[in-house]
């Protein structure tokens, strides 16, 4: 995942996958939870990257509203390894429409 906040880049890398779950909302929506470990680092200089943190949690949840996509939601949070929450794609963690293309679950 990459995060560009304030003028700088954030890389979130998973280096250890803790689980993926599928299955379907109450009201019948495909969904899933992708759960993993990772590292955090600044790649603003690309050349010179700096570790911010290591063995965050990254959770990313979406929904497949069907085709063509456009209602389809995806949400991202980044958790520091004191559980202190270092990103959400949006307030209150929720899921916000992706802009473009179409997730499928099977």
């Amino acid at each position: 995942i990459i995060v560009r906040y304030n003028g700088r880049v954030y890389q979130i890398k998973s280096t250890a996958i803790d689980s993926l779950n599928i299955g379907v909302t109450p009201g019948g929506i495909p969904m899933a939870q992708f759960i993993a470990k990772g590292n955090i680092q600044d790649i603003t200089d690309p050349l010179n990257p700096i570790s911010i943190a290591g063995n965050a949690t990254l959770q990313m949840t979406i929904t497949d509203n069907g085709s063509p996509g456009g209602t389809d939601t995806i949400g991202f949070t980044v958790r520091l390894s004191n559980s202190q929450l270092w990103f959400a794609n949006k307030s209150g963690n929720a899921l916000q429409n992706i802009d473009g293309g179409n997730l499928v679950i099977h």
